[in-house]
């Protein structure tokens, strides 16, 4: 599905259709291949366990994060954490929800700085329900009400348990809670018998002073169970612990799980779970691996035993101490990031066979624990506040460090670091690379977003395979001549004029250059090993010197001068994409039978005919063309997704016969006849800015999931009432007159609709759509909005332009609005 944002300016979410080159080059970085470089560039590694709390990415240009296994939308503790495209060293955001989290035990809200940050707010007791609480707010004026006359020194009662003191006590309060504590420790079942003599259940002088359905007997009862609390007798008494454990063993929600079964557990997954307490898991003796991260742990306690662990997640959670950690002798993965309270390290010292260590954004202040470290090889420390690297110990077996986002001005103390195989330093202020010379080993190097302009000092790593030089402002790459073992360069966002210097790197495989100002190619001429080539945004017109290069697999050229493709001819690559150009005449890529993905859209091109001999085509994007005639089209019998939007179609008979088609986009065509699609097996249908009425052929297409008929002439909807699978609908604007949507009652898998600009007056069978999350009903005829009022997953709401009553205005739209649902009216 595409990605969306909701307006909030009357308009729905527009569908740009899925897979869109841009959205997918992150997922083309998320290699599963452990032993591809760009896998190992992002600050993360690609672990899914790592929100970015500083609103940050390692790397530049549009591409962002490569290695990056994150799903586009995650929730981190509270937070959301939305991929966000366009500046590629803040590729993410971080969103507060409307409720901060609040720790009980810590004490302490999680909040967003201005900066895109998280921190945690000042230090700030949050409220904790005890006992005294509720005696100084309670039951104290009750006994100073109701008892003190009988049960004080002197009283009638003055020589029973329960002796009480005056309000005019300074210390009043405390003696006569400690007087019920006493009593409850001294009188079996202490609690309930107060509680029948108050209420007169049982003989009491004083009669009934607390009705048994009041208020202030649930006061009573609730003070007696803060004071002596149940016991528990569950192992886990975390409910979401207890649920990722049940899962793990195969078990049923609330079936019992026993110290037995928690000592046979080996594997645990409890990643974004909401935990908060592990106890329980002391029992778990035979766990070698455990995933916790994106909880709200505080105190790692329970694992203190767990001596089996080898591989431990505990990124993104509220700790402060690691020392439970100090005996768990097999360790060798530990994840620790994020806990910005960490301070200390000592205790970690000790883990002889720790080999991979990550402590991003933590706070810690004392280094010298690494040298105890000595078989540790990969140690991750960006946005960890270590803006010199002498504080490091030197370890003579660390392959990979990175030290990313840290305010870095120097790298001097890294000289030392000689088997250095891997180091990141991306998102500093680095112009010097003089001190890097002595590493000689080094085979990955990422210098993104530094000001280094000089190369030179890199001549000499003449063991580099991949170089990361994004936004660094570089402009000579001479320096770049000697490295012929250089496989992968980045050098996007530099404004790069001149590639002299790449001509020689004959092993070079991949180029990414988006965003300089690169005309000329030639210097690429005879790089006859280059499979993936990225020069998007640049100012190329010439191909010539490409026309040889034909172990081109991915080449991206979008958004530059170009209108001949015949240099072309002889590459086959797999993925073209020549998106936002000048061409007119695309028969070069007529004989490109390995061709799977294609994108010529925002061209000048009429004619597609030389297209359909790529019988290898999933994707195509053609939109924004002048295209009419679309016969080509059929006889492309693996196509899936197929974007003609914006062009002259009328004769959509063409596509009846591309049965692989599952994503078709048809928005702002001249199609007023839709017979043609009623036989395809479609998930996706974009239909917007068209002259349809009739939308009968709808019928049969079960399968969609998304339809968007938008800006037509609409007014039956009858046929969409077989379409249960649909999660998003549009009917909105034109010329479309919808009146009775009583058919999607059936509708229930509905997250999205969009009515606006119809004629809708009753919309009383939308509360029948339980997962109905966004709607507009802009400029409709609506005037009760009661079908909504309860509705317990709508979350964005647009009513403008209706006729709304007094009852919605004054009562619902506020009800709403209380429960954090955004409502236009």
């Amino acid at each position: 599905m595409a990605h969306r944002q909701l307006c909030r300016h009357g308009e729905e979410p527009a569908l740009d259709g899925p897979g869109r080159r841009r959205d997918r080059r992150v997922a083309l970085r998320a290699t599963d291949q452990p032993n591809d470089p760009r896998a190992r560039l992002c600050g993360r590694d690609g672990d899914p366990s790592e929100a970015c709390p500083q609103g940050v990415a390692p790397a530049s240009g549009r591409r962002g994060v490569r290695g990056c296994r994150a799903l586009p939308v995650r929730r981190h503790g509270g937070l959301r954490v939305l991929r966000r495209p366009g500046c590629g060293l803040v590729n993410f955001v971080l969103e507060r929800q409307e409720t901060p989290i609040r720790r009980h035990d810590a004490g302490r809200t999680l909040v967003r700085l201005t900066t895109g940050a998280w921190a945690f707010a000042a230090t700030t007791t949050v409220a904790q329900e005890t006992a005294t609480d509720v005696f100084k707010e309670h039951i104290s004026p009750v006994v100073q009400d109701q008892c003190i006359d009988c049960h004080v020194d002197g009283g009638s009662s003055g020589n029973t348990r329960l002796v009480f003191v005056t309000s005019g006590d300074d210390d009043h309060e405390t003696v006569n809670q400690q007087v019920f504590v006493d009593f409850l420790a001294d009188v079996d079942d202490g609690a309930n018998l107060i509680l029948d003599k108050i209420s007169a259940r049982v003989s009491h002088g004083g009669g009934e002073q607390v009705a048994a359905d009041s208020t202030d007997y649930g006061h009573f009862e609730r003070f007696f169970d803060l004071l002596d609390p149940e016991e528990s007798t569950d192992l886990i008494p975390d409910d979401n612990l207890r649920s990722a454990v049940a899962a793990a063993l195969g078990k049923e929600p609330g079936e019992e799980i026993t110290a037995e079964d928690l000592a046979g557990l080996e594997t645990l997954w409890g990643w974004s779970r909401g935990i908060e307490d592990l106890t329980g898991l002391e029992a778990a003796t035979g766990l070698t691996t455990l995933y916790l991260s994106n909880n709200r742990i505080v105190d790692l306690s329970p694992l203190a035993g767990l001596t089996a662990l080898t591989v431990l997640y505990v990124s993104s959670n509220y700790i402060v101490e690691l020392s439970p950690l100090r005996g768990l002798a097999n360790l060798s993965y530990l994840n620790a990031s994020y806990n910005r309270e960490i301070v200390s390290i000592a205790d970690l010292g000790g883990l002889a066979e720790l080999a991979y260590l990550r402590l991003n954004g933590t706070s810690i202040r004392d280094f010298s624990p690494l040298a105890e470290m000595t078989a540790l090889e990969t140690l991750t420390l960006w946005n960890a506040g270590v803006s010199d690297p002498g504080v490091l110990p030197v370890l003579n077996e660390l392959r990979e460090l990175d030290l990313g986002y840290n305010g870095i001005t120097d790298l001097t103390g890294l000289s030392g670091f000689t088997g250095l195989r891997r180091l990141a330093v991306y998102g500093n202020d680095i112009t010097d690379l003089g001190p890097l010379t002595s590493l000689t080993e080094m085979r990955v190097l990422v210098l993104s977003g530094n000001p280094v302009g000089d190369l030179t000092p890199l001549s000499q790593l003449d063991a580099l395979v991949d170089l990361s030089l994004d936004g660094t402002g570089v402009a000579d790459l001479s320096p770049l001549a000697s490295l012929t073992g250089l496989g992968v360069l980045q050098i996007e966002g530099n404004e790069l004029v001149d590639l002299t210097g790449l001509s020689g790197l004959e092993g070079l495989t991949h180029l990414y250059m988006d965003h300089n100002r690169v005309s000329d190619l030639g210097p690429l001429a005879d790089l006859r090993a280059l499979s993936h080539l990225y020069a998007d945004w640049n100012r190329i017109s010439d191909l010539t010197p490409l026309a040889d290069v034909t172990s081109l697999e991915h080449l991206r050229l979008v958004r530059n001068e170009i209108s001949n493709l015949a240099p072309l001819s002889k590459l086959r690559p797999e993925e073209l994409f020549l998106n936002w150009n000048e061409i007119e005449d695309v028969e070069p890529l007529s004989g490109m039978d390995s061709l799977t993905e294609l994108d010529l859209t925002g061209n000048l091109i009429a004619d597609i005919s030389p297209l359909a001999g790529l019988a290898e085509l999933t994707w195509l994007y053609l939109d924004d063309n002048q295209i009419e005639q679309i016969d080509a089209v059929s006889h492309l019998r693996t196509l899936e997704t197929l974007n003609l939007n914006r062009n002259p179609i009328t004769d959509l008979s063409p596509l009846s016969g591309v049965s692989s088609l599952r994503h078709l986009y048809l928005g702002y065509c001249r199609a007023s006849e839709i017979g043609g699609l009623s036989n395809l097996r479609l998930y996706t249908l974009m239909l917007d800015g068209n002259d349809i009425e009739d939308i009968s052929p709808l019928v049969n297409m079960t399968s969609l999931t998304t339809l968007y008929l938008r800006r037509n002439r609409i007014s039956d909807i009858s046929a969409l009432s077989a379409l249960t699978r649909l999660s998003e609908l549009s009917l909105s604007g034109g010329d479309n007159g919808v009146a009775d949507i009583s058919v999607l009652s059936a509708l229930v898998s509905l997250r999205g609709l969009g009515l606006g600009g119809n004629a809708v007056s009753d919309i009383s069978t939308l509360q029948e759509l339980p997962d109905l999350f966004w709607l507009n009903l802009r400029g409709n005829e609506v005037t009760d909005i009661s079908a909504l009022a309860a509705h317990e997953v709508i979350y964005w709401l647009d009513v403008y332009g209706n006729p709304l009553d007094e009852t919605s205005v004054q009562v619902h739209i506020p009800a709403l609005r209380d429960r954090g649902v955004y409502v236009s009216f």
